[in-house]
């Protein structure tokens, strides 16, 4: 028996609601106004909510925006009852995340249409975010232990051939070994920072709001990011293969996130190309949009395996050793999404691969958010 929540200040209006949907074989929750249909909502979890508009105490809107603003509620489908007349009220109603609305008067079998067809896309909603959710599970079940174990196996035997031979080191091999457990601890610190990243960008793009990206007073320019790129190819010993063309455009984008973005994808760049081939990132202004490619040329990927590109998955691990757990591509195309940017993936195998990442102008932006 599903269960209803209406919220509705009218009396007669209430309990004639109750008494069809009732004889419907629905169970009902009722409430006069939005502060107390919230507390029952907290409280019962309800399978979907009747809402009027116009409510003392806290309006139909408060209360869908404190329905939203709660993790337990925020993904429970709302159906405001509005006024036909009220069209500015329907528009805003869907702006704020809502799922449906009812304009009054309306007759019994119009009623129990909306909320079936809205209960039961809710239901194939949640199969498919079930799935989601198990196939990430178990996704993660295969990778994750074996990602974090090697650094952690890195740390320990570094750690205990140290103590039990500590002696007969010189000070370079002592030194040496502490690079080796330095290089685990933060392979292993980048992989964890990775996963909770990813889970909260996840749980962004999974809400019934769209998330709004920060307003910037300004940009930041492309050349914030050389230092960090220019370090990671240092790292890979890569130095000389690394060719950055980044001209003083700024992006809507803050240094931070800015400098995740390209580090994510120049790593997997380096990653899956031989020591001797060229990575190059260049940035330029394309029809007032910021556009930024990285070419390698490297393994590259079939179309199939395009289609596939998701978070823990990697390919062909059984021919090719490779360190990481699929994350680094999709976090930075959450990202880019986020900031109302796009990302794109052209690849040949045995050829390369071309990443092409487009921001809005700064004067879209801006124009956007006024």
């Amino acid at each position: 028996m599903k269960h209803i929540l209406v919220v509705e200040d009218e009396y007669f209006i209430r309990q004639n609601l109750q008494q069809i949907l009732e004889f419907s074989n629905y169970q009902v929750s009722l409430a006069e106004d939005g502060e107390k249909a919230l507390t029952i909502a907290l409280q019962e979890k309800p399978d979907i909510i009747l809402s009027d508009v116009r409510m003392p105490n806290m309006d139909g809107y408060q209360f869908l925006e404190a329905l939203r603003a709660n993790t337990s509620t925020q993904l429970i489908p709302v159906v405001f009852l509005t006024a036909r007349a009220e069209r500015m009220d329907q528009r805003q109603a869907m702006a704020m995340g809502a799922d449906d609305y009812i304009s009054k008067p309306f007759t019994p079998e119009e009623l129990l249409s909306a909320l079936e067809a809205r209960l039961k896309k809710s239901e194939v909603s949640g199969q498919q975010q079930q799935e989601k959710l198990d196939e990430f599970c178990a996704q993660l079940s295969r990778t994750l232990p074996h990602e974090l174990n090697t650094p952690l196996n890195g740390i320990s035997s570094s750690i205990d051939f140290l103590i039990s031979r500590y002696s007969y080191f010189s000070k370079d091999e002592v030194l040496d070994l502490l690079k080796v457990v330095q290089s685990s601890s933060q392979r292993l610190h980048r992989l964890i920072q990775n996963f909770l990243l990813y889970a909260e960008l996840e749980l962004k793009s999974q809400r019934t709001e769209s998330p709004s990206p920060p307003v910037l007073a300004s940009g930041t320019r492309l050349t914030v990011i050389q230092p960090t790129l220019e370090k990671l190819a240092e790292d890979y010993q890569r130095l000389q293969d690394c060719f950055l063309e980044l001209p003083p455009i700024s992006v809507p984008v803050p240094p931070s996130q800015l400098r995740k973005i390209f580090l994510e994808l120049t790593d997997n760049a380096f990653k899956f190309s031989k020591a001797g081939t060229p990575v190059t990132l260049t940035g330029m202004v394309i029809d007032q949009q910021v556009t930024i490619k990285l070419q390698d040329q490297g393994r590259g990927m079939t179309s199939e395996q395009l289609k596939l590109i998701g978070a823990y998955t990697q390919f062909e691990r059984k021919l090719y050793e490779q360190q990481g757990c699929g994350l680094g591509l999709t976090i930075a195309q959450r990202m880019v999404e986020l900031f109302k940017g796009k990302l794109y993936i052209n690849s040949q195998p045995q050829v390369g691969t071309l990443i092409t990442v487009q921001f809005p102008s700064l004067t879209e932006t801006c124009t956007s958010s006024t």
